[in-house]
């Protein structure tokens, strides 16, 4: 495990601040001490922010100090959706555990990550280029060194237990009061990018975690369930739902369980306005990955749903109509509201839930904090 570890700390209250130290039984070594505050319960309403980006490219001479925003924003949490690591840049050099130990240590050796990491609240997710740039080849190759044994050591023992027990299953959902998340794997289980874009084979998410997801989107809106129905419901995933995004390793490209996964969303919402379910349903989409910053509105069998996106936190950026950036495109059915490209973005989204009608509220910041965009969620119900 590269000498990382994990303390499991248990009977901590809720909506507590807690200060902790970590330190060697015998004192040869110790950190500073350092404070951490505890999500609230569920499903209490709240009023609260967090921020999402992914993409982190650091060279070996230079701080991450773009995550110095992170900390004047105050946010209750942080969402890493990918691309922790750039192990295939400029090109592989091994494909070993001790390789990707490697590119871990120089992240993790950084003293903004370290800050961010030792008082707030982190989530993750991998995308690509944990593995090797487009990765559609679900287990095989490097997959056991890059993610089984590295990108766990470091990573995913820092999330939530995913639904299913015995290893190597790195989805996971988890709850800040009355708002609940799912983070998606979309690479695990991935068929073929080059497959048919409408195929049935071709799967970005599996059927068992598709099951998972509906199981996500449907807690708390049967009438007789105990399980209290959380007022916002966030699908978060490193690459992008929308189709305006036209590259096969998005989700564009996988169309036969992205159209499951919103007729199964449309569904639900139609059942709840005729009385059949409770509701109503609220879900909103983040995603990453693409080295540019975006927002769109999707829409889906007359239903409009947001979807926003942001990338790189701080890495090279994609030159917008220019020969890799030409894949933006805007269809009938999805808008594309705003665009940006630049080396370092971060996504914020304001949720309140105090309301009768809970609104949430997206902005966009550059890294020195310039806002770049904001937009008001319109909840059909």
């Amino acid at each position: 495990t590269d000498y990382t570890a994990v303390y499991e700390v248990t009977g901590l209250q809720p909506s507590t601040e807690y200060q902790y130290q970590v330190r060697s039984t015998n004192d040869a070594f110790s950190f500073p001490a350092s404070t951490f505050r505890t999500f609230p319960s569920i499903p209490s309403s709240n009023s609260f922010s967090f921020v999402f980006g992914s993409c982190f490219f650091r060279r070996p001479w230079e701080d991450l100090t773009n995550f110095k925003l992170i900390t004047k924003l105050s946010p209750a949490f942080y969402m890493f959706l990918g691309d922790l690591i750039y192990s295939d840049s400029p090109v592989y050099l091994s494909k070993t555990v001790e390789y990707f130990y490697t590119y871990y240590r120089r992240m993790f050796d950084d003293k903004y990550f370290q800050s961010i990491l030792s008082t707030l609240p982190s989530f993750f997710i991998f995308s690509d280029h944990e593995l090797d740039d487009g990765w559609d080849q679900r287990t095989e190759q490097q997959y056991d060194n890059a993610i089984n044994k590295a990108w766990n050591s470091y990573v995913a023992v820092r999330n939530p237990t995913p639904p299913i027990s015995g290893g190597g299953v790195y989805y996971y959902s988890y709850n800040y009061g009355d708002v609940s998340f799912f983070v998606m794997d979309t690479r695990t289980y991935r068929a073929r990018n080059s497959l048919d874009n409408d195929s049935p084979s071709k799967d970005m998410v599996g059927s068992t975690q598709m099951d998972e997801i509906k199981k996500f989107l449907r807690e708390g809106l049967d009438p007789l369930s105990s399980i209290p129905l959380p007022r916002v419901k966030f699908l978060v995933c490193e690459i992008p739902f929308t189709l305006n995004d036209n590259r096969g390793d998005s989700w564009s490209g996988h169309m036969h369980e992205r159209t499951i996964m919103f007729d199964y969303i449309t569904d639900l919402m139609d059942a709840t306005e005729n009385g059949t379910l409770a509701g109503p349903l609220r879900v909103v989409f983040l995603s990453g990955d693409m080295h540019i910053a975006a927002s769109f509105e999707m829409n889906h069998k007359g239903r409009r749903f947001y979807e926003f996106s942001a990338s790189p936190v701080q890495a090279f950026s994609i030159r917008l109509g220019g020969s890799s950036g030409s894949f933006l495109r805007n269809r009938a059915d999805d808008k594309t509201l705003h665009t940006y490209s630049g080396t370092s973005v971060l996504g914020h989204m304001s949720v309140d839930t105090t309301t009768t009608v809970p609104s949430v509220k997206h902005t966009m910041y550059r890294y020195d904090g310039d806002v770049l965009w904001t937009v008001d969620v319109q909840f059909d119900s």
